[in-house]
């Protein structure tokens, strides 16, 4: 089957739907409306690939020059539904350490968001603990501010 490519628009993300096989030049397909994607400042993208059959080396490593891409633009590719398949392509070639991958759209957006799609908003306990040590520590540093200027009036 023809490669098919729908982009749409879930909260603040765009995902990007493929269907079919990617292959005997698709990768200029995949360029232009990734690349347009992304010159946009659409730079948080999920590749939704479970319904992507096969993919050929061209067009893997266009999606692996459009990951630097998006980086560089502080932003990033994310892979929702990848099949066994194209982890082991990827992996063949060293990149599979390049993508995030989720099981679904909805993995892959509450990973950007820390909201799932019910609302419920996602509680990283390293995260927070981190966060609360940030703060004991900036509050501690404004805490001697008084003290290291009285003594230097002394």
């Amino acid at each position: 089957m023809p490669l098919q490519i729908e982009a749409r628009q879930e909260r603040t993300i765009t995902v990007i739907q493929l269907q079919g096989e990617a292959v005997d030049g698709d990768a200029s397909r995949l360029r232009q409306l990734l690349g347009d994607q992304l010159e946009a400042g659409e730079n948080k993208l999920i590749l939704a690939v479970d319904g992507l059959g096969q993919i050929d080396t061209p067009c893997l490593s266009v999606l692996v020059d459009l990951q630097a891409q998006a980086e560089q633009g502080g932003g990033d590719i994310r892979l929702a539904g990848a099949r066994f398949a194209l982890l082991a392509h990827l992996a063949t070639y060293g990149a599979e350490q390049k993508f995030a991958k989720f099981d679904n759209v909805d993995a892959a957006i509450t990973s950007f968001s820390g909201v799932d799609s019910r609302g419920v908003k996602h509680f990283d306990i390293l995260e927070f603990v981190k966060e609360q040590e940030r703060e004991d520590k900036a509050q501690a540093d404004q805490d001697s501010l008084p003290e290291a200027a009285s003594n230097s009036k002394s």
